[in-house]
């Protein structure tokens, strides 16, 4: 009895596909009968499996005796971890990374992956993501499990206080957060007219700053893993710079009215000379 099998791995659950050569020795007539194998054609656990002829059953001349080679069916399926940042951009496309391997061996999967759905999305939401399908370029495999990624696709919202009551002081605070939980938008770099913000707590941000001017400009640049760059431009009023300069000019006016005025009774107090 000769066997040999058609591939060299097959999907776990799936039946191997053995061709048995079977003859007799006199004559090389092609037997006729029935061969018992040593293992189940069909395997749910992945491994190598050995298989050989255990007995026949003649049905021409009741023969029990026989010769057998034996042949290797390696029942495999390919193990997939897909990895994701948690928040993607509405309207950009999620970075889905992976890796892959056979089951049996530990060998780097070849071939490709594919997903359950489109990588992008323009609304928010969260989305799931697993593998629908496997390409495998060495051994023709289908089978494989996967894990699931979630990914949600948001946009960030902000809310922008500027505290400008005390003179040459301003005071800009930023809260950062996303619109599809008002989750704290944390670890963001958060720049204001170049110079950094600092996180005093989950997705807030704040700088002192000294300015001498009236107005102030204010341009902030918020820069997250997977986000476009997020911007916000104001422009405000220095309340305590006003307030200050206001005082200062009108106590400029005060002073100098009071010089004119002083001058301009000195000049009504004409001294007068009697003459003798």
């Amino acid at each position: 009895v000769y066997k040999r099998q058609l591939r060299e791995r097959i999907d776990i659950g799936s039946t191997a596909t053995i061709i048995i050569d079977a003859k007799y020795v006199y004559d090389y007539q092609r037997f006729f009968g029935q061969v018992f194998l040593s293992n189940s054609l069909t395997q749910t656990m992945t491994g190598k499996y050995t298989y050989r002829a255990i007995a026949i059953s003649d049905k021409q001349y009741g023969l029990t005796k026989f010769e057998t080679n034996e042949v290797e069916v390696i029942f495999d399926r390919v193990i997939i971890n897909l990895s994701a940042p948690p928040r993607v951009q509405v309207g950009r496309t999620a970075p889905i990374s992976y890796t892959a391997h056979y089951d049996y061996d530990g060998e780097k999967f070849s071939g490709k992956i594919v997903l359950n759905r489109d990588t992008s999305s323009s609304r928010i939401e969260k989305a799931r993501f697993t593998v629908s399908e496997i390409i495998d370029d060495l051994y023709g495999l289908k089978s494989f499990i996967s894990n699931d990624v979630i990914v949600t696709f948001d946009t960030i919202s902000h809310d922008l206080r500027v505290d400008t009551n005390i003179p040459f002081t301003v005071r800009t605070m930023i809260s950062l957060s996303y619109l599809s939980d008002n989750a704290p938008v944390t670890n963001a770099e958060v720049y204001l007219n170049g110079e950094v913000m600092k996180e005093e707590a989950p997705g807030k941000y704040q700088l002192d700053k000294t300015i001498f001017l009236p107005i102030i400009s204010i341009d902030i640049v918020v820069r997250v893993s997977n986000f476009d760059s997020y911007i916000v431009e104001k422009h405000d009023i220095m309340v305590g710079n006003t307030v200050l300069y206001v005082g200062l000019v009108a106590l400029a006016i005060i002073l100098a009215a009071r010089r004119f005025l002083v001058k301009r009774e000195r000049k009504r107090i004409v001294p007068s000379f009697s003459e003798n």
